[in-house]
């Protein structure tokens, strides 16, 4: 039987993750809009290859990570939001990019 606060604890982790992850997502592509067509408005002369990389590598698993995210934050509910993230389905089509980008 699941703790009383673990469906809260489940969304709260999951709506927190969406919203830092559309907060990258816009501020990573300003940055490299930034680094590629206006670099004068960057304080640093210009940035490395590597943190370009890394910048579009979180921006690309961060959309792969949004539908996930959004599935349990929009149809979540309390008395099955512990068990639907268990879903193999679910987590072979949706969860794994979360996974690939939590390991990142």
């Amino acid at each position: 039987m699941p703790q009383a606060y673990l469906p809260y604890l489940t969304f709260g982790e999951n709506l927190f993750s969406l919203i830092t992850q559309l907060i990258a997502i816009v501020c990573f592509s300003y940055l490299l809009y930034c680094a590629r067509y206006k670099p004068s408005r960057l304080t640093v002369k210009e940035l490395s290859n590597s943190i370009l990389l890394c910048m579009a590598t979180h921006i690309v698993y961060s959309l792969l990570a949004l539908p996930y995210q959004l599935y349990e934050v929009l149809w979540w509910r309390p008395s099955e939001s512990v068990n639907c993230h268990l879903d193999r389905v679910n987590l072979g089509w949706s969860d794994s990019a979360v996974y690939n980008f939590i390991g990142f």
